[in-house]
């Protein structure tokens, strides 16, 4: 098992474990611990759709075209859909006792080596399942893999290009610190 995989295995595991601490019926927030640029106005905006969507759970994507354009060097795995190319944030918002089974679903299908690839994964959605997502719209696709788990899902687009930078390499690393420091130098020539 490689690093990069114990440790998402490590993070599905303790997202469960914090799942099942906290009562059922308390909607619960998680993010990864290397989402470095998270910030208060995106936890809002994205709390703020996940409540007006409803349903079980709710997952933060931001268009790869505005990731791009604001951080042109950064790599981001890329979503497909009709309506645009997305990136993952991080972001999921846990709404209700029946979407916390979302979790046992991701733990089962990514467990597996032989579904570490995207493409492999969506069989577990059958072939035309994971056609039809795929070439749906962000929020359609994701509502049609709701329908094959049974857990009412919505997609809240993110307007925030650094909600999708998490620190997986060196490269995001640096690229995060340098965000970091451009915006504690505009806060200082703010003061």
């Amino acid at each position: 098992m490689s690093a990069g995989s114990s440790r998402r295995q490590r993070l599905r595991t303790s997202a469960a474990a914090a799942l099942a601490a906290l009562p059922s019926e308390t909607p619960v927030l998680v993010t990864t611990g290397d989402h470095a640029l998270l910030e208060p106005e995106m936890v809002r905006h994205f709390l703020a759709g996940a409540l007006s969507h409803g349903g079980d759970l709710a997952v933060a994507l931001a268009p790869h075209d505005l990731v791009q354009r604001t951080y042109p060097r950064t790599r981001r795995t890329v979503l497909k859909f009709s309506d645009g190319r997305f990136c993952g944030c991080n972001l999921f918002a846990f709404l209700t006792p029946r979407g916390r089974e979302m979790v046992k679903i991701w733990q089962q299908s990514r467990g597996r080596p032989q579904e570490a690839h995207p493409g492999r994964r969506s069989r577990r959605l059958g072939r035309d399942g994971a056609l039809r997502a795929r070439h749906a719209e962000s929020d359609g696709g994701v509502r049609r893999i709701s329908r094959q788990t049974g857990i009412a899902a919505g997609v809240v687009t993110m307007p925030f290009a650094e909600a999708a930078i998490d620190v997986d390499s060196v490269a995001d690393l640096e690229l995060v610190r340098a965000i970091v420091a451009r915006g504690a130098a505009k806060a200082r020539a703010a003061a």
